[in-house]
């Protein structure tokens, strides 16, 4: 995918996809949707008078065409496109791709040459496999010059985080929210600086290992069947993985690798109970769980605070550490800020 140019430069023309097919705003929907089969693509460029006006996805013929209740035969294709698109210079960065898809709302754009003809389309998918492969030379080289530079240490954070934001604006947001939810149990608790520093750096990439995971299992509109839900509780020994390399990261491996064990054994990935469970695992257990019920996501609302915070007591034993629960409602009732 990437023609050895990852290391050299972040421009969309490495990372797009180059053969695209094209249809005409006026063929019928069921001819396109021959030509996806027939080809064994995913989407087609829309055209007129060979200008791109719109794209044609899987997801849109399945579902466009069956709501608006088109007759597959005559409906023209222009009816269920996708749209607006956007054109892109091939030259563009691909962080800055990607932030144009968000200020728009929209998950692919169209790339174009000097002269303004089409050379591909780049999807956020593409975006974010190739911010990946980036993130995985940036971690091989800090691991060769940790040795040399603390500050450089100071620089694979934020790298890492902002790859992690990248691929996911809800995960990135997320894992901020838990490590300053963490850091204040932390204090609460009265635990010594270090401690505090390893839960908190736990807290912002207990959930680095998502940038592995597809963004259709990721960012699904409702709820994750068994093997999707499968492939999600891998990401904390994913997450484990990632950050080995980094000699800094050492004390919170085992944090990240357990912060999805249960307290009465019934967790992942390793099934460990009680006390066995690191005690930053246990604390970043909680502040995770009540984040998540706390954020709206796609397939449901945020919960009220209060309803959250009776789950946390309702699973103190079970889920939480019951003298950790205690201590996090009581920081909760008492921060209008959380």
């Amino acid at each position: 995918m990437t023609d050895g140019h990852v290391s050299k430069t972040k421009e969309v023309k490495y990372f797009m996809t180059k053969n695209i097919v094209a249809a005409d705003e006026n063929d019928t929907i069921l001819s396109i949707a021959k030509v996806m089969a027939k080809k064994n693509i995913s989407c087609v460029l829309v055209t007129s008078d060979m200008y791109p006006t719109g794209i044609i996805t899987e997801r849109d013929l399945n579902k466009k065409a069956l709501a608006a209740g088109l007759d597959a035969k005559i409906a023209p294709a222009r009816a269920i496109m996708s749209k607006p698109i956007i054109p892109i210079h091939e030259n563009m960065d691909l962080s800055e791709a990607l932030e144009m898809m968000r200020k728009n709302r929209v998950r692919r754009l169209v790339v174009t040459k000097d002269d303004g003809a089409v050379s591909g389309i780049i999807t956020q998918t593409d975006v974010t496999n190739a911010l990946y492969d980036i993130l995985n030379e940036k971690v091989d080289e800090i691991h060769d010059l940790y040795e040399r530079t603390q500050n450089l240490f100071k620089d694979s954070v934020k790298a890492l985080y902002e790859a992690l934001d990248q691929k996911d604006h809800y995960t990135g947001t997320h894992c901020k929210e838990v490590a300053r939810l963490a850091f204040a149990m932390c204090n609460e608790l009265n635990l010594p600086k270090e401690e505090k520093k390893n839960v908190y750096l736990a807290g912002l990439f207990h959930d680095i290992g998502k940038i592995n995971i597809a963004d259709a299992v990721l960012n699904k509109q409702g709820p994750l069947d068994k093997d999707e839900f499968n492939i999600i509780k891998k990401h904390p020994v994913i997450s484990e993985t990632i950050l080995k390399p980094i000699a800094e990261f050492k004390d919170i491996l085992g944090i990240i690798r357990h912060h999805h064990e249960w307290y009465n054994g019934e967790g992942y990935p390793d099934g460990i109970r009680g006390e066995k469970i690191p005690l930053g695992a246990r604390i970043i257990t909680i502040v995770d769980s009540y984040n998540a019920m706390r954020t709206n996501r796609p397939y449901r609302k945020a919960m009220p605070k209060e309803d959250a915070l009776n789950i946390i007591e309702k699973m103190s034993g079970k889920q939480f550490d019951p003298e950790l629960a205690k201590v996090f409602v009581k920081i909760i009732k008492a921060h209008k800020l959380f």
